[in-house]
């Protein structure tokens, strides 16, 4: 399956994975991170049961600390 995090493509082995498997998988921490899968926003609490399609687009916004 190919998708594009943000704006990169990606392909994706197996034929379901939900956002969470994704994060996982690329090592991504849930603290501090939003995602906007094509182009809406995806609440903490729903990464475990959104599917992913062929096609879709991740945006991935990262918190950054200091000063």
């Amino acid at each position: 399956m190919r998708i594009t995090i943000n704006n990169q493509p990606v392909e994706l082995s197996g034929e379901y994975i939900t956002i969470a498997q994704l994060m996982t998988e690329r090592g991504v921490k849930s603290g501090g991170t939003a995602i906007a899968l094509n182009n809406r926003i995806v609440r903490h609490e729903n990464w475990e049961t959104t599917k992913l399609n062929e096609g879709d687009s991740i945006t991935l916004i990262s918190a950054a600390f200091g000063g």
